[in-house]
């Protein structure tokens, strides 16, 4: 009976505390190496780089080339849009910025708003204002997250048509 007993308490222990313990161990090793920081004029430069990268891309009638995408992003990158997963490595961002020049056409304005850097997160969140022609202005919540080196290696966009004030506006 004592040896089923202690079978059964090891058994527990290499199931639940020794990965835990291990876990832990791992993540204090993490906390031990902080991520190496970027400026806040860093990360606002990437963020106006984004904007004015953007509006090239969506003002041409001609893919982006993977040097250009290289030039500012990781080339795991992944792109999220209102929830949705558009791609998760930076090769397919020429195809989706040439289906989004498609749907806005020519002439293409994009306006930033205001730009919130995080240093120690590596990320920057900015939100723009965009419209064309055949499109009406719409606002953007963007969120850019940078590796080491300053490649965005995630962004996460959220947006709405846009309105004028209502509330305590005329």
């Amino acid at each position: 009976m004592r040896s089923r007993t202690f079978l059964v308490v090891l058994a527990f222990a290499w199931t639940f505390v020794i990965p835990h313990s291990t876990h832990a161990q791992t993540t204090q090793e993490r906390k031990a190496m902080p991520a190496k920081a970027l400026s806040h004029a860093d990360l606002k430069t990437l963020a106006q780089d984004y904007v004015s990268f953007l509006k090239t891309a969506l003002n041409s009638d001609t893919p982006v080339t993977q040097d250009e995408i290289r030039s500012l992003f990781a080339d795991q990158c992944t792109k999220i849009e209102n929830g949705n997963v558009l791609f998760t490595a930076s090769s397919d961002l020429s195809q989706q910025l040439m289906q989004a020049h498609k749907a806005v056409g020519n002439g293409f304005q994009i306006e930033t708003l205001w730009i919130i850097p995080s240093p120690t997160d590596r990320a920057c969140t900015l939100q723009i204002k965009w419209w064309s022609p055949t499109v009406p202005a719409h606002t953007t919540m963007v969120s850019l997250f940078m590796d080491e080196t300053g490649k965005i290696t995630k962004i996460a966009e959220v947006y709405n048509q846009f309105q004028p004030p209502i509330l305590g506006g005329k």
